[in-house]
C-alpha cells in the first residue's frame, strides 16, 4: 500500500512529496482495532487503548492513530503512539524526546528546530511513533521519592534505552498490520536528549533502524552537566562575576580574531584566543579588567579537578553560552541573573539543576551556590555512579557496522547548552577503537556545523534544517550516496527565508569541518537595514528619555 514519492523541499521541515493514495478503501479495511490486537497478541503486556482515524489537520491529511499501553518495569505503563498516514511513503520514522523525556511535549520544536515530531513525519508521508517511557504529563523532573530519598531506577533505565527499543519493535508490527507490508526502510531522528536517545539505540539495537540522525546529542551525560555547572562555580569560587555585557565582548573578539565574517567562526578547528587580549576594552557593563579575563579563561578551559586534571570541555570562545534561554527557565551553560541593586548573580541551568537535585543530590532544595571545587569533584563521582547508564559514549560500534545501518552525527560548534567538543571527542574515540577512519566513515559520518545554537536554525552560522539532514540520510541509506557536503542555512522565520546559505564539509581527523560557499541572501540585506533602523530608533528614544528626565517631563 506504499505510495511513490519524490524529494521536494518546500519548507525547513518538509522534504518529501508523497503520491495520493488511489485506493483508500483497502487501507480503511485493514486499519481496525481487531487487526492491531492480532498483530500484538505475542506482546501480552501491551493493551490497545484506541485506534481511530484522525480528522484532516493543517499539517496532514487523514492519519490512523493507534494508542497503546505497555506494562513495563516498576509498574510504570508506557504510552506508545503510532501514526499511520493515508498517503504512506512506505517508510517508518521514529520520533524521540529531549532533556530527560523520551518524547516531545512542545509542538513548536518541530516547527522551528531541527527536530522531527510525529506531525512532521506524517506530513512527509512516514508512519511515525513515539513513547512517553512511562512518564506521563509534562514534568521535567521525576524518579525521586522526597520522603524516602529513594530513586526509581526503572524510570531512568526506561529513559536510557528500554522504552525506545520497545517502541521500535511494537510500532513496526502495528505498521505492518495497518498497511499489510513492512516498512521498506526505518529511520530514527532526535536532537539534544533525543540525540542521545537516537545514538544509544544505534549503539545497542542498530538492527531496529536502517538510518539514524543524532543532532547536538546530549552524550557524555555527566560530563556535560559538570560543564554546564562550571561557569557558575568558577564565578562563585573566584568571587568575581563577569557581567553579560563583558561576556559579549569576549565572544565577539574571539570571532574577530579567528576570521569570522558573520558573527560566527567558519570552521570547527580549535581556536586560538587569549581573553587577556580584551583587557581595557569597553562593554555595556564597563571596562574589561584583568580579573574578568582571568575568570573567563578558567571558564573557557573547562571543568577540572583541584590538581589540574581536566574533567571535560568548556564552551568554545565565540559561543553565546550565558542566559541563552535554550533549555529551562534559565538556559545555556552559564546563566546570569540581574539583581535589583544592579549587580549580577550566576545561577545554574534550571533543567539540569532539577535533574541533579533529584537523581544525584536527592534534595530538591539543594543550594548550588555553596558548592566549591572539591564539592564538584565529589558530585561528578556520584553522578557517574548513579546515572552512568545515560552516558551514551560507547565507542564500540561493531554491531552497527555489521547491521548495515548508517549513522549521521551532527553538532553545532557554538552549541550554547552542550559543549560541542564532547561530540568530536566521541568520534575520535570511535575511530581509535574501530580502526581506520575510512572504515568508520562507511557507516558513521560527523558534520560539525560552524556557528549555530542548540538544535535551532536561526542562530548565526550554517545550520542544518530537518529537510537537509533527513534528505542526506535517506539518500545515503537508500541510494548509497554518502554525504561529503551538506547544505546549511541561517534561517529567519519572520521573513520565512534564509539569511545565509552555504555548505558544510565532512569532519575528519586531518581536515576538521568548515564552511564553504557562504553567501548572503536578499533577506540578509533586508534584516541588516531593519536592524540599523531599530538601532537608530533606540538611540533616539534613549536621547529623548535623557532629555525628558532633565526637563522633568517623565511620566508619573
Amino acid at each position: 500500500m506504499a505510495q511513490s514519492f519524490i524529494y521536494k523541499e518546500t519548507a525547513v521541515n518538509q522534504w518529501i512529496w508523497t503520491e495520493e493514495n488511489q485506493e483508500p478503501e483497502k487501507l480503511y479495511a485493514r486499519a481496525t482495532i481487531e487487526n492491531i490486537k492480532e498483530a500484538l497478541k505475542e506482546h501480552e503486556n501491551v493493551t490497545v487503548v484506541s485506534a481511530q482515524w484522525e480528522p484532516v489537520h493543517d499539517d496532514w491529511k487523514e492519519v490512523f492513530r493507534v494508542v497503546l499501553s505497555e506494562e513495563g518495569y516498576g509498574a510504570h505503563p508506557a504510552t506508545i503512539q503510532v501514526f499511520c498516514p493515508l498517503d504512506w511513503n512506505g517508510r517508518f520514522l521514529a520520533c524521540t524526546g529531549g532533556g530527560i523525556r523520551t518524547h516531545h511535549i512542545y509542538e513548536i520544536l518541530g516547527r522551528e528546530n531541527r527536530i522531527v515530531m510525529p506531525f512532521n513525519a506524517v506530513a512527509n508521508g512516514f508512519a511515525a511513533a513515539n513513547t512517553d517511557g512511562g512518564v506521563p504529563g509534562d514534568v521535567f523532573c521525576f524518579g525521586l521519592d522526597e520522603e524516602t530519598k529513594k530513586i526509581d531506577y526503572e524510570l531512568i533505565l526506561n529513559l536510557a534505552y528500554r522504552s525506545t527499543h520497545s517502541m521500535a519493535v511494537i510500532a513496526k508490527k502495528v505498521i505492518e498490520a495497518v498497511y499489510g507490508e513492512k516498512p521498506a526502510y526505518s529511520y530514527m531522528q532526535g536532537a539534544s536528549g533525543g540525540g542521545r536517545q537516537t545514538l544509544t539505540e544505534a549503539q545497542l539495537y542498530p538492527e531496529d533502524f536502517d538510518g539514524f540522525w543524532a543532532v547536538d546529542p546530549a552524550i557524555n551525560w555527566n560530563e556535560m552537566i559538570v560543564s554546564d555547572t562550571w561557569g557558575m562555580l568558577v564565578m562563585n569560587q573566584e568571587e568575581h562575576v563577569v557581567a553579560p555585557g563583558k561576556m559579549e565582548v569576549f565572544r565577539r573578539e574571539a570571532i574577530r580574531q579567528n576570521g569570522g565574517r558573520y558573527d560566527f567562526i567558519e570552521t570547527s578547528e580549535p581556536l586560538v584566543f587569549d581573553p587577556a587580549s580584551c583587557v581595557g576594552m569597553e562593554s555595556a557593563d564597563g571596562c574589561i579588567t584583568e580579573e574578568d579575563a582571568r575568570v573567563m579563561k578558567l571558564i573557557f578551559d573547562g571543568p577540572e579537578t583541584r590538581d589540574g586534571h581536566a574533567i571535560w570541555y568548556g564552551f568554545r570562545p565565540g559561543t553565546h553560552f550565558w542566559s541563552s534561554g535554550a533549555i529551562g527557565e534559565q538556559g545555556g551553560g552559564c546563566n546570569i541573573r540581574s539583581l535589583a541593586d544592579g549587580s549580577y548573580q550566576p545561577i545554574m541551568n534550571s533543567m539540569f539543576e532539577s535533574i541533579v537535585d533529584a537523581w544525584v543530590m536527592r534534595d530538591m532544595q539543594y543550594d548550588w551556590s555553596k558548592v566549591d571545587y572539591r564539592g564538584l569533584e565529589e558530585f561528578y563521582k556520584e553522578a557517574v555512579r548513579v546515572t552512568g547508564c545515560l552516558e551514551c559514549n560507547n565507542p564500540d560500534l561493531y554491531q552497527a557496522e555489521q547491521s548495515g545501518a548508517k549513522i549521521l552525527l551532527t553538532h553545532a560548534v557554538n552549541d550554547d547548552t552542550i559543549p560541542s567538543d564532547g561530540t568530536i571527542d566521541y568520534y575520535k574515540r570511535v575511530v581509535a577503537y574501530m580502526g581506520q577512519e575510512s572504515g568508520v566513515q562507511k557507516f558513521l559520518r560527523l558534520f560539525m556545523t560552524p556557528g549555530g545554537g542548540h538544535t535551532d536554525i536561526t542562530s548565526p552560522g550554517l545550520n542544518l534544517t530537518t529537510s537537509i539532514g533527513m534528505t542526506a540520510l535517506m539518500k545515503w541509506v537508500e541510494e548509497g550516496e554518502a554525504p561529503e557536503l551538506l547544505d546549511g542555512v541561517q534561517y529567519d522565520f519572520e521573513q520565512k527565508a534564509p539569511l545565509l546559505t552555504g555548505k558544510v564539509s565532512l569532519y575528519s581527523l586531518d581536515n576538521p569541518g568548515r564552511c564553504v560557499e557562504v553567501a548572503e541572501t536578499s533577506a540578509y540585506a533586508k534584516r541588516d537595514a531593519y536592524d540599523a533602523a531599530q538601532r537608530k530608533d533606540e538611540l533616539f528614544m534613549l536621547k529623548k528619555e535623557k532629555t525628558d528626565r532633565y526637563y522633568g517631563k517623565t511620566e508619573e
